[in-house]
């Protein structure tokens, strides 16, 4: 389970499996929602929660600068060094950052600078994970920039704790980290390699990765029927069949669920485990014939915040719901969510 926050008029709360600010250095559940204690007098204006790590933007942060708190054994949080993070604490280097991508292992952060954009990483480095050209440090400790060919633009990745892909907005594929399947010379790559297939974006949980292309959608990993030998995707079918994605189709990968939201319907599927065992059978219909399963309750969502867990929540357009269709709009003492993030 990961860790949930709401943001509201008196600042913004947290719960769920976490590294508690105020507890002890092993991870902690936090029951009830707790409010986050950010530096006195410091207004939050930006939050990014990622699992086990948090980035948050204010006000009066070091010039403009972030600040990070969480996990960090790994150095994913670009402080300086890999002990557990209680207090957030800024990141050098982050003044430029607009975006991040971080999971408890590693770092990705857009930065402006000068006429474009420079991707940066921080974290493990084991099997070229931060994709920075250095085979000799396991741990990356500050934000450095990963090694793209020049005039590379990204604009989403997908990560497990060992395999990196980068996408381009053109369809182009590059990969760092540990890829056995692919065409390349060696297994770990520490600088980013050009994958021989294209597609606009894509998710990966170490079992299985899933690209959307512009034909539609295709699966590799080791729950698709492919020859291992071989570095072959095979097409997955939505609930729709063959072929491109409707307008407005979105994909959401968790290590045991991949779930499909259009404009109308949230659909989901199992891999690692199924439906029936987690809390969305009784809310899910029957599975279509390609295996997907429509949760009726749900009509339509932009925004599914889950992390392995088998009670997401759903952003739709009346506001947050369970999967029953069940509203989530207030906290301890009624609090009213403005926000919800994990």
């Amino acid at each position: 389970m990961g860790s949930w926050y709401a943001k509201t008029t008196r600042g913004l709360y947290q719960w769920g499996n976490w590294t508690d600010p105020e507890g002890p250095d092993d991870s902690s559940m936090i029951q009830k929602p707790q409010w986050v204690a950010i530096p006195k007098g410091e207004t939050a204006t930006e939050v990014c929660p990622f699992g086990s790590n948090t980035f948050i933007k204010t006000v009066e942060s070091p010039k403009g600068c972030w600040l990070g708190y969480g996990f960090n054994t790994t150095g994913c949080l670009g402080v300086g060094h890999g002990r557990e993070v209680h207090t957030p604490t800024p990141i050098p280097g982050s003044e430029a950052v607009y975006r991040w991508s971080s999971d408890v292992d590693l770092t990705f952060a857009w930065a402006d600078t000068k006429s474009h954009t420079t991707l940066l990483s921080c974290g493990t480095n084991l099997v070229g994970q931060t994709g920075i050209d250095d085979e000799t440090t396991e741990r990356v400790f500050q934000l450095a920039r990963v090694a793209l060919p020049e005039g590379i633009s990204i604009s989403s990745i997908a990560t497990d704790s060992e395999a990196v892909f980068f996408f381009t907005g053109d369809g182009k594929v590059f990969g760092c980290g540990y890829h056995p399947l692919a065409n390349f010379d060696e297994d770990e790559i520490f600088t980013p390699e050009p994958f021989d297939f294209s597609a606009r974006r894509g998710l990966t949980n170490g079992e299985i990765s899933v690209f959307v292309t512009d034909d539609g959608m295709i699966l590799t990993g080791a729950e698709a029927p492919y020859n291992e030998e071989t570095t072959a995707c095979v097409p997955l079918n939505g609930p729709w069949g063959r072929g491109p994605a409707p307008d407005g189709t979105a994909v959401h990968l968790t290590p045991d669920f991949l779930f499909l939201t259009t404009r109308t319907s949230v659909y989901v599927r199992g891999f690692e485990h199924d439906i029936e065992d987690s809390d969305m059978a009784e809310h899910a219909n029957p599975p279509d014939p390609h295996g997907w399963r429509l949760l009726p309750a749900i009509p339509g969502a932009s925004i599914i915040v889950v992390d392995g867990m088998d009670a997401p929540v759903f952003l739709t357009p009346s506001g947050w719901v369970q999967a029953d269709g069940m509203p989530v709009d207030e906290i301890e003492g009624g609090e009213p969510v403005l926000k919800m993030m994990c």
